[in-house]
């Protein structure tokens, strides 16, 4: 049985990675957080996306919204055909299938948090799709 609370350290959860990128630093990589795998949850999933100095997460599609807030470092955020400039203190929205992506040109580790409502991560079904971003 899941816990109804769930109280934990980012150090306690291990960073996931684009298939085939495994430990390398110079690629996307995130940490899941609140998930239905972890806690008893049926409306909320939440990680943090790391996305180092010249990398970029592809553009892509999902069903849920999705929020990001933006905690340290800048860069540039697509959704829909508009780059938007984010830097620590941004936060956006992202409606339900609009094509999105994020991308890293400065010297330093652009980090944010994610949120969709839902219960579990592995339920979100991301559609990639080539964007000129």
């Amino acid at each position: 049985m899941k816990p109804e609370t769930l109280v934990g350290q980012l150090d306690d959860y291990q960073w996931s990675y684009p298939r085939g990128s495994e430990g390398r630093l110079d690629v996307i990589r995130w940490k899941t957080l609140i998930s239905a795998d972890r806690v008893s949850t049926e409306a909320m999933i939440m990680g943090i996306l790391e996305v180092p100095a010249g990398a970029k997460m592809n553009t892509h599609r999902h069903t849920p919204p999705e929020v990001y807030y933006i905690y340290d470092g800048c860069g540039d955020v697509f959704i829909d055909g508009t780059v938007h400039s984010v830097r620590a203190g941004s936060v956006l929205f992202v409606k339900s299938d609009a094509l999105h992506g994020v991308r890293n040109l400065h010297d330093t580790t652009l980090r944010l948090m994610w949120m969709f409502a839902g219960d579990s991560f592995a339920d979100i079904e991301y559609r990639g799709e080539a964007a000129a971003f």
